[in-house]
């Protein structure tokens, strides 16, 4: 009886799409309503690896970076990842993506990055990444936002929060054309 009283709780658990859909928030800091073009090119670079609770996730920053230059590349043909260079100013990357020919900089930055054991404990992995796009042109802001996302509530051991950064980046770089 009470085995099939578990089967049932955990099946009617499952079928729940709410619980078990991985959710994300948009926030717009800078909207200048500036769309890009397939014209267009981006430099993005690599923000520091993230951490939570005094635990750094090492290859953080390098995955948010893929994620978001895979984001990109779905719209545009020239897109690089450049590494962050020790001392160098934002000013300085912009110039440096400019000189290499590129229309828009993408400066990312991870706020927290958590990575729970989430099928045992039902705490749900988390990103957030601010991310700014400047004009090299002008080295002025045409987007700023900042993307938030969790995991399913009810995992196996698949979902990590690289997973969400891809998904995720998607539906924020998609709303820049």
């Amino acid at each position: 009886m009470h085995r099939l009283l578990f089967v049932f709780l955990v099946a009617s658990l499952m079928s729940q799409p709410t619980v078990a859909a991985p959710k994300y928030r948009i926030k717009e800091i800078i909207n200048t309503g500036i769309k890009l073009t397939a014209q267009n090119s981006v430099s993005i670079l690599a923000p520091n690896d993230g951490s939570y609770g005094g635990k750094a996730y090492q290859g953080s920053g390098q995955a948010t970076a893929e994620a978001t230059r895979s984001a990109f590349s779905r719209h545009l043909q020239k897109v690089i990842v450049a590494e962050r260079k020790a001392g160098e100013t934002i000013e300085q990357s912009i110039a440096a993506a400019m000189a290499g020919g590129y229309s828009h900089f993408c400066d990312l930055e991870i706020l927290q990055w958590e990575d729970r054991a989430t099928e045992w404990s039902g705490k749900r992995d988390k990103i957030e990444v601010k991310l700014s796009l400047y004009d090299t042109s002008t080295g002025q802001v045409v987007r700023a936002a900042v993307l938030e996302g969790f995991s399913k509530f009810w995992t196996f051991g698949g979902d990590h929060p690289q997973d969400l950064a891809l998904a995720h980046m998607r539906v924020l770089v998609d709303s820049f054309f």
